[in-house]
């Protein structure tokens, strides 16, 4: 796998001459069958999934699904972390209902996964594409490999030592420890992109300023100090009324996979 995660890269705007400094992110490969890396950003890409088909016809496409309410609440912590990907942490939504109401888009639409799996499957044919739930990953997670592995005709029968040992390298949601902190860390993360990293991706380029970040261990760091694991409960008028607004989607993704995705709107709060 690509050492850097989120490289994005067949979600930028501009890639045309630029397909060599992408396939970097696997140098480091040698006599491996298999070569891959996670982006996020590529399920609502409208731009991922044409490129996939021309540049690299033969690859599979593997999707990791979690329920859509969860999902769009992780996001808006997420977003929240990030400022919203504003240059400015000033006057950003604080509550997850203000922020839907500021950002539906950025917040919703990474949840709309019918919308997003129909625009890939124009793209890659329903054999190339894998697709697992994350409850399974919680619960049966030598279940989900042993199948992955066969759906990439790999080694099924190789186990990895950290499979069932509580999944203690995954990513992990935080939220504030005060609105007070919360603030501290906004403003914080502002100025250490506006000032430092961005000038730094310019300077040195957008692998090696990510593998410097990444070393560094800023973002650890400042969630230690600012952060606490989890999140608040959502409000469950909140959690109802989203349930209803992605029901048709979560319909439409059934049908699209032939598979029951229904529990997702009957989840109670």
């Amino acid at each position: 796998m690509a050492p850097c995660k989120e490289t994005n890269f067949l979600h930028h705007e501009v890639v045309d001459g630029r397909l060599q400094e992408y396939l970097e992110h696997f140098a480091g490969a040698s006599d491996e069958r298999i070569v891959g890396e996670i982006s996020t950003r590529y399920l609502a890409s409208v731009r991922a999934p044409a490129r996939v088909a021309s540049l690299f016809p033969e690859a599979a496409v593997l999707v990791s699904l979690r329920d859509p309410v969860r999902q769009a609440y992780s996001h808006y912590w997420h977003l929240r972390r990030q400022n919203f990907h504003q240059w400015t942490s000033e006057d950003l939504p604080q509550t997850f209902d203000a922020a839907i109401e500021r950002y539906p888009d950025r917040i919703l639409e990474p949840a709309r996964y019918g919308k997003h799996l129909t625009r890939w499957l124009e793209h890659v044919g329903r054999d190339r594409m894998h697709v697992i739930r994350f409850e399974d990953i919680e619960t049966v997670p030598g279940e989900v490999l042993r199948r992955l592995y066969g759906f990439l005709d790999v080694d099924a029968r190789f186990e990895p030592g950290t499979v069932e040992g509580g999944h203690a390298s995954s990513r992990r949601g935080v939220s504030p420890r005060s609105d007070t902190l919360g603030r501290v860390h906004s403003v914080l993360h502002d100025r250490l992109n506006r000032y430092a990293f961005r000038p730094l991706k310019r300077l040195i380029g957008t692998r090696r300023a990510v593998a410097l970040k990444d070393r560094l261990g800023l973002r650890q760091a400042m969630e230690r100090v600012f952060m606490r694991p989890g999140y608040p409960p959502m409000p469950g008028e909140t959690e109802a009324g989203l349930r209803r607004l992605l029901a048709d989607e979560v319909e439409q993704l059934s049908e699209l996979l032939g598979q029951d995705f229904s529990a997702w709107v009957r989840r109670a709060a």
